[in-house]
């Protein structure tokens, strides 16, 4: 077996609270990743899977500790390298698209600056290799007038020419690894596929490799080969797209999917009751349980690993003790 581009063994990563303890927020997380694959990983805002992408770039808030895990990147444990180290990786190898290129770019900067950055500290081009190499990369993602907007400023660009200047500066130094952080969420819906094709685009012509964090689902079906849900910093499912979005497993994918306009049964939303749990507090049991009108009494007890589903598409894995499958087609009964 070919090894992978990323591989993440039970990566934990806290942060504190007010009460003077700490709230783990990623749980044992452990998932691979193979070059050029496109991997979504979708939950709930909390479920960690923002948390998880900072750590492993080591871009995580001072008051976060990773309290165990192994994050191999090319074969390098990324949370054993110095800071300096780190550096030389993010931005050249690892590039980075995160949710709002208002806030994520510098307002008193021009573009020409901001995207030039990397270019000189990874790859050193100054003079016209460095001109040429910007007008290149601005055309490469669709802004129009190049020359023009290397002079400008965030402001004056709209917000769909903003994120595609993020997406420039993340693929910049033709890094094998890109992470999108809610890269499309600022954005209105026609901008929004825009940014999904050309990700597509830069993809099979950069054959660069794809981690996509996202709450969209239905970006997520046009975009990913594998989608991951995240539940209380944990996996509870992940799987090729088409058998996770078709043949669900666990019900909290389930609510997930029928939240959604069109998955959505008798043209009504339905929305998953109660709230997420509290990360300083989580049960022994499926953090999930008392959300879950299917919980059986093992589910309040005991935490479900995370294995193949049965009859499912191959790397189709779930964490539950109930038998999705057979409670829907029951209920389908008439």
């Amino acid at each position: 077996m070919t090894a992978p581009l990323l591989e993440i063994e039970n990566l934990s990563v806290s942060f504190p609270t007010g009460k003077g303890g700490r709230a783990t927020v990623v749980r044992d997380l452990s998932y691979r990743l193979d070059a050029g694959e496109t991997l979504a990983v979708v939950g709930e805002s909390g479920s960690g899977k923002s948390v998880h992408a900072l750590a492993l770039a080591g871009l995580l808030d001072p008051a976060a500790r990773i309290d165990s895990g192994i994050v191999r990147f090319a074969g390098r444990d990324l949370l054993q390298l110095d800071p300096a180290a780190l550096r030389d990786i993010r931005g050249r190898e690892i590039g980075f698209v995160f949710q709002d290129p208002m806030t994520s770019l510098n307002p008193v900067l021009s573009i020409g600056r901001q995207l030039a950055e990397p270019l000189t500290r990874h790859l050193g081009l100054k003079g016209g290799a460095l001109r040429r190499r910007l007008v290149e990369l601005l055309e490469l993602v669709g802004v129009d007038r190049a020359e023009q907007r290397l002079k400008q400023f965030p402001h004056q660009l709209s917000g769909g020419q903003r994120q595609r200047v993020m997406i420039a500066i993340g693929v910049a130094c033709n890094p094998r690894l890109l992470i999108a952080d809610e890269a499309t969420t600022a954005l209105d819906v026609t901008v929004q596929a825009q940014i999904v094709d050309l990700l597509r685009d830069l993809k099979a012509r950069l054959g660069l490799t794809l981690l996509w964090i996202s709450h969209d689902l239905g970006v997520v079906a046009r975009l990913a080969d594998t989608v991951q849900v995240m539940y209380a910093g944990g996996v509870v499912e992940r799987g090729p797209v088409d058998a996770v979005f078709h043949d669900t497993r666990n019900a909290y994918t389930l609510g997930l999917l029928r939240s959604l306009p069109e998955g959505a049964s008798g043209g009504r939303l339905q929305a998953i009751p109660g709230q997420p749990p509290d990360p300083a507090a989580l049960s022994p049991g499926d953090p999930f349980a008392p959300r879950n009108c299917w919980a059986t009494a093992r589910c309040h007890v005991e935490r479900p690993p995370l294995r193949q589903a049965e009859d499912a598409a191959d790397g189709h894995l779930v964490a539950a003790w109930y038998d999705l499958r057979r409670i829907l087609a029951e209920e389908a009964r008439p």
